[in-house]
């Protein structure tokens, strides 16, 4: 017997055969109908859950803000102290404020200046001026000193009652010591008051006074020559300046045209 004629008596065999039901066809209807009716059923639930979603956020989107007075006016939120992250239990009966831990105060340091990714920055403050201390009424300049001026007569210097005597005789000149400070008054024969050479207790309205260094000399005077520099508001006299160790020891203010104080 060849292979087809085995297949064949197999395929022929009874035992093969289906019985199909007699309401088969009716039972495969039927749940047809039902999977359709489940599905139209699902569709039409999420129709419905769409439509309320949108609308819910259209609502929401619709409602206005709380107003300034209605926040100020609702209590703070309590807060709870119970899970901070430095793992301290909080202290203190319900209701009552929690005390702060105090093993480890809060360190404060004074405000320096910054000198990381810098290194020229000062690590101090420099001094505001290097002038020593003057006493009020003690300017020497422009014109003059206290209540004596330039050109003045030898009687009006002495109507000022700045000076004492005698006086100091000099060539073609003389001198009178002061009173309220420490420096003499020079006059000339024709020219009256020619110059006051000052060494203790005067600055000029620049801010230099005996005691003061050479830099800051430069600094006030562009014109500063290393001995004199010309009065910034008064074009007929002149600063004298005295040096010793680098700082003013005294300061003089002359006329331009003069020949008693060298």
């Amino acid at each position: 017997m060849d292979l087809d004629d085995e297949l064949n008596r197999l395929f022929k065999d009874e035992r093969l055969d289906i019985r199909v039901a007699p309401d088969a066809d009716t039972h495969v209807v039927q749940g047809a109908k039902r999977v359709k009716r489940r599905r139209v059923a699902a569709m039409s639930a999420a129709g419905v859950l769409s439509a309320a979603l949108l609308a819910g956020g259209a609502f929401v989107l619709a409602q206005p803000g709380p107003t300034s007075s209605q926040t100020a006016d609702q209590p703070p939120l309590p807060v709870d102290n119970s899970s901070s992250s430095s793992g301290v239990p909080p202290t203190g009966a319900p209701g009552e404020p929690t005390a702060l831990p105090t093993s480890s105060p809060v360190e404060t340091r004074p405000l320096t200046p910054e000198t990381s990714g810098n290194s020229s920055r000062p690590t101090t403050m420099p001094p505001t001026s290097t002038l020593p201390p003057v006493a009020p009424g003690a300017q020497l300049g422009p014109r003059g000193f206290a209540n004596m001026a330039l050109g003045m007569t030898e009687e009006e210097l002495f109507a000022t009652g700045q000076v004492q005597g005698p006086p100091k005789p000099n060539p073609g000149c003389i001198s009178y010591s002061l009173k309220t400070a420490s420096g003499t008054v020079w006059l000339s024969a024709d020219k009256g008051v020619v110059g006051f050479v000052m060494r203790g207790g005067v600055a000029t309205p620049e801010r230099v006074g005996i005691g003061s260094t050479t830099e800051s000399v430069e600094a006030a005077y562009a014109d500063f020559d290393g001995t004199s520099a010309k009065v910034p508001t008064n074009a007929a006299a002149i600063y004298k300046f005295g040096f010793a160790a680098g700082k003013v020891s005294s300061i003089s203010l002359l006329t331009d045209q003069q020949a008693c104080v060298s």
